[in-house]
């Protein structure tokens, strides 16, 4: 049943992320160097190398344009694309949209992670390859730092940087830091169309929800009988807050997810099993008080007043207290024994999660959302003892040592407000 209601949800936001695009204010230039202001079609990663949708106005229809058809294009207050040839690794030469990182006396280009510096009538990417070396088992990468020496040719006439250049790695925020010092060092303009966004950024919420979940046992690796039974389910309410942390320079549509949910669940089995001298009723009661730790990663679709999100990750949870009550009544015409037994379980379980999620902007710093999600837990697998229990193929026993791991899945439907 979660899963097809899970699976519904699905449909419903892929026929959201389809079907909504992004425009925003923004301008292009053609190659007769004329700039045209209007909306372009945001896009991240790939696409916005290769294409730029434009329309004067939102009731005009888009056009396309591929990198020969314009000089750039960009966005108000953020990112520029410049239309350069590059000669990709093992490819021919071919035109692209670049991002231009920084503009000026030294000018620093991104291309999917690949960065290129401009100065002058030079224009060279930077590159830290590498070879493999094996030594005895183990294999070792040994780079080459060629960047290091392009940026020391380019940029050796500013003594500012020269410590900072044999430091410096091949990551978006050193290199933009460098190129705009080497740029205040020779006093031209210097340009960095991103500077209004912070390069870190987090956005903090709170959610309620109902957690429908079942309570299980592993039967490939459990030994007692009253084990290898589903303890059913259970619905309870769930609350918790959580952050969003964003590094909006590089991608605003992709953040790290951390949150802590609190809920208590309680689950029961009944076992009524007849043979030919005795007849066993078995009952295990189950309570647990937990907080529930999911880490991961929330990808966001257009940004719009409804913006459509998943997200997946590594579920961590944490009991703070836990009862598993385990009693077995041995019958027989003449009499009854009952044991009772405390279980105990493991304080800690690792699993995954992974929900969908539609968000709608209330305001500008406001926002409210609903999410269907899916978290599965498991226990490692243990020996506990116990003073009764029945084990297959040898009856009842007393102290006896049970082999078992324990699994919890839940489905969640939230809501929830974010700042």
């Amino acid at each position: 049943m979660t899963q097809r209601i899970l699976l519904i949800f699905s449909l419903c936001l892929a026929q959201q992320f389809y079907a909504q695009n992004d425009f925003r204010k923004g301008f292009i230039i053609n190659n007769l160097g004329e700039t045209i202001h209007g909306l372009i079609n945001y896009r991240e990663g790939a696409k916005s190398n290769e294409m730029c949708e434009f329309k004067r106005s939102e009731d005009q229809e888009a056009t396309s344009y591929s990198p020969t058809q314009l000089a750039g294009y960009g966005f108000e207050n953020d990112a520029y694309f410049s239309s350069k040839n590059i000669n990709a690794t093992g490819e021919s030469a071919q035109r692209m949209f670049l991002e231009v990182l920084v503009q000026g006396t030294a000018t620093l280009y991104n291309y999917r992670g690949r960065f290129y510096i401009e100065k002058g009538t030079e224009f060279k990417e930077l590159v830290n390859d590498f070879t493999e070396e094996q030594i005895g088992t183990e294999v070792f990468k040994k780079y080459t730092n060629r960047h290091i020496g392009t940026l020391t040719l380019l940029l050796n006439d500013c003594d500012d940087v020269k410590n900072r250049i044999q430091k410096i790695k091949l990551v978006e925020r050193s290199l933009t830091l460098l190129v705009e010092k080497y740029n205040a060092c020779k006093g031209g303009t210097s340009i960095s169309y991103k500077d209004n966004k912070p390069w870190v950024d987090a956005n903090f919420g709170v959610l309620t929800g109902v957690n429908f979940s079942s309570f299980s046992y592993n039967e490939s690796v459990t030994e007692a009988g009253f084990f290898t039974n589903d303890l059913g389910g259970n619905t309870t309410l769930m609350f918790g807050a959580f952050a969003d942390i964003f590094a909006p320079r590089i991608n605003e549509r992709i953040a790290f997810h951390i949150g802590v949910n609190y809920l208590s669940t309680k689950y029961t089995m009944h076992e009524f099993e007849e043979s030919f001298i005795y007849n066993y009723e078995r009952n295990v009661k189950a309570k647990f008080n937990k907080l529930s730790v999911p880490i991961g990663m929330r990808f966001f679709f257009s940004k719009n007043t409804f913006t459509p999100y998943f997200n997946i990750g590594l579920s961590n949870t944490f009991a703070l207290k836990s009862s598993v009550r385990y009693t077995e009544e041995q019958q027989s015409t003449d009499f009854v024994i009952t044991k009772e037994d405390e279980i105990k379980s493991r304080n800690y379980k690792l699993g995954y999660w992974a929900g969908l999620g539609l968000k709608k902007r209330i305001s500008n710093n406001i926002s409210a959302f609903i999410e269907a999600r899916y978290d599965y837990a498991y226990g490692s697998p243990s020996n506990i003892e116990f003073a009764g229990a029945y084990v297959f193929g040898s009856g009842p026993r007393d102290g006896i040592q049970v082999y078992h791991q324990d699994n919890t899945s839940s489905f969640q439907v939230l809501i929830g407000i974010q700042l």
